[in-house]
């Protein structure tokens, strides 16, 4: 390999591994705070809390119109790679999200008895709802943008920031103040103030959006792109978090927040593996846009088995070890929390493979692709949940929403094949994903018990997989990397 080359290749893995740093920050910084509430919320309160949670992220995706996905794809076309298209991209976000609050907040207020939430001052928590969704969204269109012109220290500014002042805010307002929900709530907002100030003090002055103007074309283009995805987005959000509203009038609220408690917990792992793919996802159009040759399409296969060759250890420590984190993080009220927890890891592991995926369809632009295949699958994720979770509890929610993420992987892999003819190494995927369900099912029935032979044992099992991973599918292949991201 030439050594200009290299070091180009070094470059960009040095900047994948910031983004992935700092993306884990802000993120991992709310899922611990998560798991931190524990010490200070029963199961009862949990689960509002957990349905609040699942509220924000379906707000922010019903205002979000996909702007911030566009504005991603559509600045690799050569008639937008302007300042100028950043600006108005981001000015026309704020006017259409700003304009949305309303009407989305009225149907709120409407549908406020229908949550499950113990909390009835709904002209309380209707407005702050709003203002941290607004907030997310808003930070979340300026951390595209400063992926889309790769300026990771610019990322990583905002990243941190929201991060330091959402920790500090939590810890004060929750465990000092002792102001609950209220409290935690208080503190996503900071922490979403603050990172949206930092954004605003590197990218103002620099893009003139002050300056900037509402722009028909702009927005004609970017709602072509982005509306076709907040319906996969409602999906998304049906099958994650819409069980936890649903659960609230099928099992008792304590149940609802054991398994808010296991969704958070299980989704920590995701955070290194959904920041890689957003750090890769620039390098992945940049390339397609210059017309690669053929083989491209083969080292990202090849490189879909890396991915999840080299996550694999990951999640199978955190399945066989759920007893004992959960134990030490949240303490005997929570303990029931294990085995969802571990079926809840083999849902995410199965997720965290479908952006690979979801990235081709956005480079073709036929976004309505996803909503094709969630919606359908959401719907089932739902209706599943209610049949079986008023008979079995909240464990079989667990297993449903792992068939869920199944059938989209699957259905979304078809796909791309059926349109791009370019496979993905499905039979890997499945299988790991496969092991890992049996390893959950023996937390689940409780057979994995906390002594020393048993936690020998499980030690050995990720050993061996670490080692079999890195002989099989990464060392053979660590030269495509660097291959695949130098420019």
């Amino acid at each position: 390999m030439p050594f200009a080359t290299f070091m180009r290749g070094r470059t960009r893995v040095n900047s994948v591994i910031l983004y992935s740093l700092v993306n884990v920050l802000p993120k991992l910084t709310s899922g611990l705070l998560a798991v931190l509430y524990t010490r200070r919320f029963s199961t009862e309160e949990y689960g509002n809390y957990g349905i609040f949670a699942a509220v924000i992220y379906l707000l922010a995706a019903v205002i979000d119109c996909g702007f911030a996905s566009a504005a991603l794809r559509n600045f690799y076309a050569d008639k937008n790679r302007s300042l100028a298209y950043l600006s108005s991209v981001i000015y026309t976000a704020r006017v259409v999200t700003l304009a949305l609050l309303p009407v989305v907040g009225a149907i709120l207020y409407f549908f406020w008895d229908q949550l499950g939430v113990r909390f009835t001052q709904a002209w309380i928590f209707v407005p702050a709802l709003l203002l941290i969704a607004y907030f997310g969204r808003a930070v979340d269109m300026l951390a595209t943008i400063c992926r889309a012109i790769e300026r990771p220290g610019y990322f990583a500014a905002g990243q941190i920031a929201q991060a330091l002042t959402m920790t500090l805010a939590g810890l004060v307002l929750v465990f000092v103040l002792r102001l609950g929900i209220g409290g935690a709530l208080l503190a996503m907002l900071i922490g979403y103030g603050a990172a949206l100030l930092t954004y605003e003090a590197l990218l103002l002055n620099v893009f003139g959006i002050r300056r900037a103007r509402f722009d028909w074309m702009t927005t004609k283009t970017s709602l072509a792109f982005g509306l076709p995805l907040v319906p996969d987005q409602i999906a998304s959000w049906a099958r994650m978090l819409a069980l936890r509203p649903t659960l609230a009038h099928l099992v008792a609220l304590s149940d609802v927040g054991l398994f808010s408690f296991a969704s958070a917990l299980a989704a920590l792992p995701n955070l290194l593996s959904s920041a890689i793919d957003l750090a890769l996802a620039p390098i992945y159009f940049r390339r397609r846009e210059s017309s690669e040759p053929a083989e491209f399409h083969s080292k990202m296969l090849a490189f879909g088995t890396i991915y999840a060759a080299s996550m694999m250890p990951i999640w199978m420590f955190a399945v066989l070890f759920c007893p004992e984190i959960v134990r030490l993080v949240a303490g005997t009220p929570y303990v029931g929390a294990a085995p969802i927890c571990a079926v809840l890891l083999c849902a995410t592991f199965a997720r965290f493979q479908i952006p690979f995926l979801q990235r081709q369809i956005h480079f073709m632009r036929k976004t309505w692709l996803q909503s094709a295949i969630t919606i359908p699958w959401s719907v089932a994720a739902i209706l599943l949940t209610i049949v079986f979770a008023a008979r079995y509890g909240i464990l079989a929610a667990a297993w449903t929403t792992l068939a869920t993420e199944l059938g989209i992987l699957v259905s979304t892999a078809w796909a791309i094949r059926r349109h791009e003819q370019v496979g993905y190494p499905m039979l890997t995927g499945l299988s790991f994903i496969a092991f890992l369900a049996l390893l959950a099912a023996w937390i689940a029935m409780g057979h994995a018990q906390t002594n020393w032979p048993t936690i020998l044992l499980k030690l050995a099992f990720v050993m061996l997989a670490t080692a079999l991973s890195l002989a099989i599918w990464i060392w053979p292949k660590r030269r495509l990397v660097l291959q695949l991201a130098s420019s």
